[in-house]
């Protein structure tokens, strides 16, 4: 059972629909010379709180296990990379260990 990868619709379910379609639109739509504006955003309409914070794990395993960009898409330096979210998401997390550390292990 453990050898099998968890489904992408699992990963998706502490997630509302407002939040996978605004992270979505992050990655396919924003350019990264906007991507601070942009994260500020995210973080004042969903991260605000410690509750909401709670979220951060999910929003990992959403990005590494459901979210699958294309060969175009790695390929552009234009767009967000995956790699500077999760490091927004870390940098958020600095300040509750037992956070941090859900995070670092999703």
């Amino acid at each position: 059972v453990l050898a099998k990868p968890t489904e992408s619709k699992f990963l998706q379910m502490r997630l509302s629909l407002e939040i996978e379609s605004q992270l979505l639109f992050m990655f396919h739509r924003v350019p990264l010379r906007q991507y601070r504006k942009c994260h500020a955003w995210f973080q004042s309409r969903h991260l605000c709180t410690m509750e909401q914070q709670e979220l951060l794990p999910d929003l990992i395993r959403y990005v590494c296990g459901a979210f699958h960009p294309s060969k175009a898409m790695i390929s552009d330096q234009t767009r967000i990379p995956r790699w500077q979210m999760f490091g927004f998401w870390l940098k958020i997390a600095e300040s509750n260990n037992t956070l941090k550390w859900q995070c670092e292990q999703a």
